[in-house]
């Protein structure tokens, strides 16, 4: 292996976030095969051949010639003869060559020519992912054959690998030399490998076929591929809509709220949610909303994240290295959040209670246990395989009315994509199929049997996707996604939110010291890191 293809083993770790690299490799599953001919078409255009005929024109001419006859006029001592004037018209033909132009076609039969390339070997192009099971028919029946049909010297090999797993796979395979030559990853990752040199820049690549990457994807999604302006992944889905607000429809109209008139400020959210809460005996059995209630419910997940962009804040500076939301805007974030425990759900204590019992958020807002959720594009299909009655809505999160410059936006950090990892042996063709899964019709094939919105705005438009009532709705918020800088620690930084934000609730902390204690301890991860380079 060469020298310049190696990482050591601490930059591995690094780039892992604490993962452990095995010493075993995978081995490598490439192979050669024989040269096929390829067809080439050249097509002819039909000759058009321009002739003059001169066809033969007939012109008449008048000739007019006097007659005198004779008439006898009788006088008194004379006969006498006067003439009388008579006109008589003769015909005479003359022809006159006149040019006409008339076009004449001629038939040419199309060209056909075998192109033999010299010595071109069948390549197998390696590509691993962690899809489930039930995706992988879209995979190997409709996306790889679809792909081999317009490469046929190219053969697409599936590994599938576990997702648990997937980054210690990597970096094992980088270490041993023996890498597939396309990945699935996480775009919060992207930065981990690209300054440790675990991921190939993508630019050369993308400038050679001709690619406008704002022109092709959402402006929220192909920015987190990238690090300090060099592309390393190109977007499969749009995960970016991870905010989206979720309402029960019949729920509103029980209490008098009109069900196609969801909230849109931070004001009207508590108003609707303490109108759909519903309390008997002293405790609350329907609850209108879980503002901490991001994804995987109630766990505070991404709460932070998650409203400091609708209330006109941001997370870092452009290049990464800067905390941005140790401000009046934070403070107001985290001060909300935990007033709304409070006054919509009784604290705490109460919220993890309810969701021990009931199981799960999507649980509750299934039977009308919970009126209003936050949750990513993907909910639209998994709501409609558990719950296809549910009268549902859904738009943009509920914006900080308090604050003037906030408006309704959703961050994206976050998200699917492809690249190729440090090593690759088949570059060349390995982009061609990450092209065409992200940006070419093997996007569209993915996204729309999942019914899940694609990163390319024109794919969403097609009509396999119009069926569903709610399409337009979800399609509308898409474009208020805003891509955030994404840091080479943003999973660590990501748990220390979680685990800051669930201490507030908990009555463990302030809201200025909670506030104050994530932005110290990112500021730390972050020096850190870009100190270690």
């Amino acid at each position: 292996m060469r020298k310049d293809s190696r990482m050591t083993r601490r930059q591995l770790l690094r780039i892992a976030g604490g993962v452990g690299v095995s010493a075993a490799g995978v081995a490598a599953l490439a192979a050669c095969g024989e040269a096929e001919p390829q067809i080439v078409t050249k097509e002819v255009p039909v000759e058009k051949i321009v002739v003059k005929e001169v066809p033969v024109e007939t012109v008449v001419t008048k000739t007019e010639i006097k007659e005198v006859p004779v008439q006898t006029v009788v006088t008194q001592t004379e006969i006498k003869e006067v003439p009388v004037e008579r006109i008589v018209t003769q015909e005479k033909v003359v022809t006159k060559e006149v040019p006409v132009e008339r076009v004449v076609t001629r038939e040419v039969v199309k060209e056909v020519v075998k192109e033999v390339p010299a010595m071109r070997e069948k390549v197998k192009v390696r590509w691993q992912e962690v899809w489930a099971d039930a995706f992988q028919p879209t995979i190997e029946e409709k996306m790889i054959p679809g792909f081999e049909a317009q490469f046929p010297y190219i053969e697409i090999v599936n590994e599938r690998i576990e997702e648990a797993q997937m980054y210690e796979i990597y970096l094992t395979q980088i270490a041993g030399g023996d890498p597939p030559d396309v990945i699935q990853i996480q775009e919060s990752r992207v930065p981990q490998f690209a300054v440790r040199g675990g991921i190939i820049p993508l630019d050369a690549f993308i400038g050679k076929a001709g690619l406008n990457l704002s022109e092709i994807f959402y402006a929220g999604e192909w920015p987190k591929g990238s690090w300090l302006g060099v592309q390393y992944a190109l977007p499969l889905d749009n995960t970016g809509a991870w905010y989206l607000f979720w309402w029960n429809k019949d729920t509103f109209e029980e209490v008098g709220l009109d069900p196609d008139t969801p909230p849109t400020t931070w004001t009207e959210l508590e108003e609707m949610a303490l109108k759909t809460t519903v309390r008997e005996g002293g405790e609350i059995t329907r609850h209108g909303m879980f503002v901490p209630e991001m994804i995987k419910g109630a766990r505070t997940d991404a709460s932070f994240k998650g409203w400091q962009f609708p209330a006109g804040g941001h997370m870092f500076t452009e290049d990464a290295k800067q905390v941005l939301f140790d401000d009046a805007i934070g403070l107001r974030n985290v001060t909300w959040q935990l007033d709304m425990v409070e006054k919509l759900n009784d604290g705490w204590d109460n919220i993890q209670g309810y969701m021990d019992a009931v199981g799960a958020s999507r649980t509750a807002f299934y039977n009308d246990l919970l009126t209003m959720r936050v949750e990513g594009v993907w909910f639209l299909g998994v709501m409609r395989r558990d719950a296809p009655d549910i009268n549902a809505g859904v738009t943009h999160m509920p914006y900080d009315d308090t604050n003037p410059n906030a408006k309704p936006r959703s961050i994206s950090d976050d998200g699917w994509s492809y690249g190729m990892p440090k090593g690759a042996q088949n570059l060349e063709e390995g982009w061609e199929w990450l092209r065409y899964l992200t940006a070419d019709q093997g996007n569209l094939d993915f996204m729309g049997n999942l019914k899940r919105p694609s990163s390319v705005p024109k794919f969403n438009e097609d009509p396999l996707y119009q069926t569903e009532p709610l399409w337009n709705d979800l399609k509308s918020v898409l474009p208020l996604v805003e891509a955030s800088p994404i840091t080479p620690v943003n999973p660590d930084i990501d748990q220390l939110l979680k685990d800051e934000m669930e201490l507030m609730m908990a009555g463990k902390q302030s809201p200025e010291e909670t506030l104050a204690s994530m932005a110290g301890q990112t500021r730390e991860l972050l020096d850190e890191f870009f100190d270690s380079l």
